[in-house]
């Protein structure tokens, strides 16, 4: 059954009308604003104003339930999203020129959600997205946006020659938006409940055993960093800058990576090793060299030495990477192992079963060891 009713936003502390009807709910923004401590959950105290303040509430809640009552007669509303009748409810409770506030413009929510965000990255990720909705469509709302909206904004996107990968992006952070906006009650709508997201064939990211050899058989130091990675398992480029000595304890080099923060613990080759000797740790880094470079250097610099190598892909940091993953693959270990090596999670493979596998470490060791010797021994 529809209902109406007052509640405190807990973001911003909005007073805002929320109509509730078929297990979901919408609301509607009011011109009062209170703290927690003024709010008891059905009126206002602690506030100077308070008794005048809740006159106010009391009429305009008054007028909504007579008005709701008015809609749920004349018409069917027992299915009908609760975003349709608080339209009909607040165009009779506010008639044009009242004031009420506005309903948030999507690219605002995203903006807010952008900023939540320390690394800076991720910030101008989203910002490239806010960028494109400004020229698409820039006074879309959470309620605006569904299946048709995203089914033209995919085609726009398409005219303008940008590659399904691209759109894929875009749309996956409009619906990390949407999904910050749930969570902080803004909406109730979720368009991508039955949209797919189209990912395209990604350019292959990695490269052959023989080509591996080769590099490490070069011996520089952007070799030897390169392999190293792959001995780690590919690790990431910012994460190896970042190690300590106390990151490598006991024959393992822990840590927790920066992207995900999720937490990794790799067993240490002896090749591994023997790379790690030729560069001393310092008190800064595990890996001396590092001491003479800031990261952003230091990438610029190892990215270019990566490419001048004539190599069947485009070479950066992330290929060792690709490249473990798809000769693991190559040599039957299972995809519930990769993804384990990689740091993914269990979920990614198989969302039910491997959560009643006991998960050994050890399965990783030796996944990490039946790469190696493959690769540099040639042994499978």
């Amino acid at each position: 059954m529809a209902k109406v009713s007052i509640y405190r936003h807990k973001r911003d502390g909005m007073l805002h009308l929320r109509f509730t009807n078929a297990g979901t709910h919408a609301s509607r923004a009011l011109s009062i604003k209170v703290s927690d401590s003024q709010w008891d959950g059905k009126k206002v105290i602690n506030h100077p104003n308070a008794q005048e303040m809740n006159l106010a509430l009391t009429a305009i809640l008054t007028k909504a339930q007579m008005e709701l009552l008015n809609v749920v007669n004349t018409m069917p509303t027992r299915f009908a999203h609760p975003s349709v009748i608080r339209d009909k409810v607040c165009d009779v409770v506010f008639p044009a020129g009242e004031v009420v506030a506005p309903v948030r413009k999507f690219i605002d929510i995203m903006s807010e959600f952008r900023d939540a965000h320390d690394k800076k990255s991720t910030r101008m990720v989203y910002s490239t997205t806010i960028g494109i909705l400004e020229r698409y469509d820039l006074n879309a709302t959470c309620e605006t946006i569904n299946g048709r909206w995203l089914s033209d904004f995919r085609t726009w996107l398409s005219r303008r020659g940008y590659s399904t990968n691209y759109r894929a992006i875009q749309e996956r952070n409009i619906r990390a938006a949407f999904n910050y906006a749930i969570d902080n009650e803004y909406t109730t709508n979720y368009p991508f409940r039955k949209w797919k997201v189209e990912v395209g064939n990604a350019r292959p990211r990695d490269i052959t055993p023989e080509e591996l050899r080769r590099i490490y058989a070069i011996g520089s130091w952007y070799s030897d960093i390169f392999t190293l990675q792959f001995l780690l398992m590919g690790i990431n480029l910012v994460d190896m800058y970042n190690l300590t000595k106390s990151n490598f304890k006991r024959g393992r080099i822990q840590y927790t990576r920066q992207k995900t923060g999720k937490w990794y613990d790799v067993k240490v080759h002896p090749m591994a090793a023997a790379i790690l000797e030729k560069y001393p740790p310092s008190d800064s880094h595990l890996i001396g060299l590092f001491d003479q470079w800031s990261f952003e250097w230091f990438k610029k610099k190892f990215n270019r030495e990566l490419q001048s190598l004539e190599m069947s892909v485009h070479m950066t940091s992330y290929v060792t990477r690709y490249s473990f993953a798809s000769i693991a693959d190559s040599i039957d270990i299972p995809p519930s192992t990769i993804a384990r090596c990689l740091g993914h999670t269990e979920m990614d493979v198989k969302r039910v079963t491997l959560g009643y596998i006991h998960q050994e470490q050890r399965k990783v060791d030796e996944a990490n060891e039946k790469v190696i010797d493959f690769v540099f021994n040639g042994i499978y």
